[in-house]
């Protein structure tokens, strides 16, 4: 009777484990779907501020490409006017002679500016590449789990 009752406790408590395991079991699959769907989303926020970013980069090439025409049709008019300008400076006063190369070297920090606009366009561009690379990654990873 008492090795019969001692049965029955331990087949009882494989049952509770068993239960509790099956429990355990269940409660990893639906964490694991909800970390799924949470690196979804993810994901997907992750794809959208990608494909927002590459607007605002085209966005940008276009309006470098535009203010480059502009800069490049001002720098044409400069150097024809500093050509003007030499001309005229051998018959102009000293005064006249400092206002226009004043003018002149602002056209010259106009350019300069432009320089650098681009080289900051182009780390900027560099930057974007490589967060698309980083999360294409991520993307990946989160393929092969699947």
């Amino acid at each position: 009777q008492d090795l019969r009752n001692q049965l029955q406790l331990q087949a009882d408590l494989l049952k509770q484990n068993l239960q509790a395991s099956r429990e355990a079991q269940e409660l990893d699959k639906r964490l694991s779907q909800d970390l799924r769907n949470q690196l979804q989303l993810q994901a997907d926020l992750l794809k959208q501020n990608l494909q927002a970013s590459r607007e605002a980069q085209e966005l940008d090439k276009r309006l470098s490409q535009d203010l480059r025409n502009q800069l490049q049709s001002i720098i044409q008019r400069v150097d024809q006017a500093s050509r003007e300008a030499q001309e005229l400076d051998k018959r102009l006063s000293q005064d006249l002679r400092n206002q226009l190369q004043s003018i002149i070297q602002d056209f010259a920090a106009i350019k300069n500016n432009f320089d650098q606009m681009n080289c900051d366009s182009r780390d900027m561009n560099q930057n974007i590449h490589q967060i698309r690379d980083f999360f294409e990654q991520i993307e990946r990873r989160l393929d092969l789990k699947k």
